[in-house]
C-alpha cells in the first residue's frame, strides 16, 4: 500500500497524438498576429468547399481517406476515422457499418495535395490582409507622429511669443521703476 498516494505520470501517448494532429500550438505567430487555418477563413472570408471538408469534423481534411464504405464516396480525415473506429468498436462514425478496420480506409493523396494547396492559398491571402493593416497602421502612426511634431513646434512659437510679451512688460515696468509680478 501507498498510503493512499497516487502517482502521476506523464501521457506520452496523448501527447504524441496531439502534436501528431497538431495541436498545442500557440494561436498567435510573430507580433502577436495569429496565424491559424480557422482565424485565416474569417480574415479572408473564405469558406472551406465541400470536396475538401471531412464528413466526420467538416474541416479542412488533414491526411485526406477514403472510405471504401461509403456509398456517398466522402473523404475524412486519417486521424478522424482511426480515432472514431477504435473509440466505437469499429463501428464508422461516417456511416454507421459495424466490423470495419482502420486497416481498409485508404489515403487519398490527389486530395491531400489540393487541400494543402487550398490552405497554402488562403494563408497567402491572410497575409497580404495582414501586411495591408499593418503597412495602414504604420502610416496612422507616422500620420499622428507628423502632427505631434507639428503641434510641438507650434506651442515653442507660442511660449517664445508669450515670453517676448512679458519681457517687453518687464522692460516697461523696469524703465517705470515697478517691481514685476
Amino acid at each position: 500500500d501507498a498510503g493512499g498516494l497516487s502517482r502521476l505520470q506523464p501521457n506520452t501517448i496523448g501527447f504524441a497524438a496531439l502534436v501528431h494532429r497538431g495541436g498545442g500550438q500557440s494561436e498567435s505567430g510573430v507580433g502577436g498576429i495569429r496565424r491559424d487555418l480557422d482565424y485565416a477563413l474569417k480574415v479572408t472570408a473564405t469558406s472551406v468547399p465541400e470536396h475538401l471538408q471531412c464528413g466526420i469534423c467538416h474541416s479542412v481534411v488533414k491526411n485526406a481517406m477514403l472510405v471504401p464504405w461509403d456509398v456517398e464516396g466522402r473523404t475524412v480525415c486519417e486521424g478522424c476515422i482511426r480515432d472514431g473506429l477504435a473509440q466505437n468498436a469499429f463501428r464508422c462514425p461516417l456511416t454507421g457499418m459495424d466490423g470495419v478496420s482502420p486497416d481498409d480506409v485508404l489515403p487519398n493523396h490527389g486530395l491531400r495535395k489540393a487541400a494543402d494547396l487550398f490552405i497554402n492559398d488562403v494563408m497567402g491571402k491572410m497575409e497580404v490582409i495582414v501586411q495591408q493593416l499593418e503597412a495602414d497602421e504604420e502610416q496612422e502612426r507616422e500620420k499622428q507622429a507628423a502632427e505631434a511634431a507639428a503641434n510641438q513646434i507650434l506651442n515653442v512659437g507660442v511660449e517664445e511669443d508669450k515670453s517676448a510679451v512679458l519681457t517687453k512688460k518687464a522692460l516697461t515696468q523696469q524703465k517705470k521703476g515697478i517691481q514685476p509680478d
